[in-house]
C-alpha cells in the first residue's frame, strides 16, 4: 500500500519507539519505516512476546 506523505516537516534526526509489535503495532512499524525511507531516523521496536 503506498503511503502518500510528505515528511519535509519531519525533524532532522528523529528517534521513535514503538512498543508493542502485534496488531496495530506491526502496521504502525511498516508505515513508519515507509514514511522514513532514504531518512536518517532511528526506529527501535519494542515486543515482549
Amino acid at each position: 500500500m503506498p503511503y502518500y506523505l510528505d515528511n519535509d516537516f519531519l525533524l532532522d534526526n528523529p528517534w521513535i519507539t514503538v512498543v508493542g509489535c502485534g496488531g496495530t503495532g506491526g502496521f504502525v512499524a511498516e508505515g513508519l519505516c515507509r514514511l522514513f525511507q532514504g531518512r536518517d531516523a532511528t526506529i527501535v521496536l519494542v515486543d515482549h512476546d
